[in-house]
């Protein structure tokens, strides 16, 4: 199975805006901790906490949570909700309370401190079998309202404290609950603190809130994306830290299988850049002693997000919906440009085949105005000589397509009496595209032929 579903991994992408679109299409069966659509066991855990025996350090160390410290050094318990009247929880149930009460200069927490049972991974290298990792709760504060200098995060976890799916914290501030998420964007300085990234959100501290973090794993050719949902609704959309990860030289292949509780100083800087050092002050350590966040309600699980590689067409389209402007010189094999592709339904999957022998290129979401858009990178083993693209809309079977060449690789000889084993598409050449072999493909509608397909592969 992990093989399998590595392979339907090549070339994948989303944007921004399709994820907003297509992901709450997922996460309806899912919101309020309905998981029936994942097995229980290895890709879907569903934590009832009054199962565990209270004291010490519960629920470390039990039902195979773990964690590098104790609840004498980052307070956190396992507590009756009956407890915490003002909460808003249902007085029967049983929570994790977390606290940063023991947080000031010297001790701050480390990178992780307690970690859920492990799922089979998501992530994009063939020991992950999933895409897309899931963690939903409620939270609630222990005195029903705001608790100054409570802050907290959650990392998106593998086990080793890398927060490689993404860094989620909960804070209190004056206007409420803030719920934020922080990131680096590709290329950016992991050491610079201006160079990072964070989306943050208040509602209100008075209340319980299902929140459900969605992170999603994509390949090397477009970046992970974390969805964060309040109440049902999306509330924040940013990314993993893989580039993180990347500058570091610590991962490429970033997976998650756990969610990891954090106690530390950490906080989103002003204006959506950065990150502060906040800690309470000695008399607001004393009034979170024994309080702070209560969570309930607790699943992590993973799941393939992405349709399975559909059965690719022995030949491209010969007259096809829209015709896409690719370069008319030749380019290398291995060349990687941007293309652009309007047409498809709105937020329907699309899928990419290179041709000659069809190769199937990954799946790319059309955003809400029925555009595609993708960095896509030429197989390795094409041949030199003329080939196609093409792109088929899995709902709506509008197709897009072109021809491009592949030039003889230096030392060979030309390609030129090769046959031509792609449709002919007329396009212009952008000035300048081709030059560091990275381009921005337009592409020019022609006359919709739409076409029933029998299945959403």
């Amino acid at each position: 199975m992990h093989a399998a579903h590595a392979a339907h991994r090549t070339g994948r992408s989303r944007s921004v805006i399709a994820l907003a679109t297509a992901v709450p299409l997922i996460l309806l069966p899912l919101l309020g901790g309905n998981a029936a659509h994942a097995a229980e066991g290895d890709t879907y855990i569903g934590v009832d906490f009054g199962t565990f025996t209270p004291g010490g350090d519960a629920p470390k160390g039990q039902q195979g949570w773990s964690g590098d410290g104790t609840t004498a050094v980052y307070d956190w318990a396992l507590v009756a909700n009956s407890d915490f009247p003002s909460s808003g929880l249902d007085g029967a149930g049983t929570s994790l309370r977390y606290s940063n009460s023991l947080v000031d200069e010297v001790n701050y927490g480390g990178i992780r401190q307690l970690s859920t049972a492990f799922v089979d991974a998501a992530g994009i290298d063939a020991s992950a079998a999933y895409d897309t990792f899931q963690t939903s709760f409620t939270i609630a504060s222990t005195t029903g309202g705001i608790q100054p200098g409570l802050n907290m995060s959650l990392g998106i976890d593998n086990g080793s404290g890398s927060r490689a799916g993404g860094i989620v914290g909960f804070r209190h501030v004056t206007e409420g609950l803030q719920v934020w998420l922080s990131w680096l964007p590709e290329g950016a300085d992991p050491l610079d603190n201006t160079e990072w990234l964070n989306q943050a959100t208040v509602v209100p501290a008075d209340v319980p809130h299902r929140i459900d973090i969605v992170s999603h794993f994509e390949d090397a050719t477009a970046p992970d994306y974390v969805d964060i949902y309040i109440d049902g609704a999306e509330a924040l959309t940013g990314h993993t830290l893989v580039e993180y990860h990347v500058a570091m030289g610590t991962s490429e292949a970033p997976s998650a299988n756990s969610v990891a509780f954090r106690t530390g100083p950490s906080a989103p800087g002003p204006a959506g850049v950065g990150y502060e050092t906040v800690r309470p002050t000695s008399g607001q350590n004393t009034a979170l002693d024994g309080q702070g966040f209560l969570f309930t309600d607790l699943s992590t699980m993973t799941y393939e997000t992405f349709p399975a590689e559909p059965v690719l067409a022995p030949a491209p389209d010969p007259t096809p919906d829209a015709a896409i402007t690719l370069p008319t010189a030749p380019v290398a094999a291995d060349a990687t440009f941007d293309v652009e592709i309007a047409g498809f339904a709105p937020g329907e999957e699309v899928y990419f085949t290179w041709y000659s022998d069809p190769i199937f290129g990954g799946w790319y979401s059309a955003d809400a105005s029925g555009v595609v858009r993708a960095r896509v990178t030429i197989p390795a083993g094409l041949a030199a000589g003329s080939h196609t693209l093409q792109a088929v809309g899995a709902t709506s079977g509008f197709v897009a397509a072109a021809g491009f060449q592949v030039a003889a690789a230096p030392g060979t000889a030309a390609a030129a009496a090769l046959p031509d084993t792609g449709a002919s598409t007329e396009a212009p050449l952008f000035a300048g595209l081709l030059a560091l072999g990275l381009g921005a493909i337009a592409v020019t509608a022609a006359t919709v032929r739409r076409r029933r397909v029998s299945s959403r592969f």
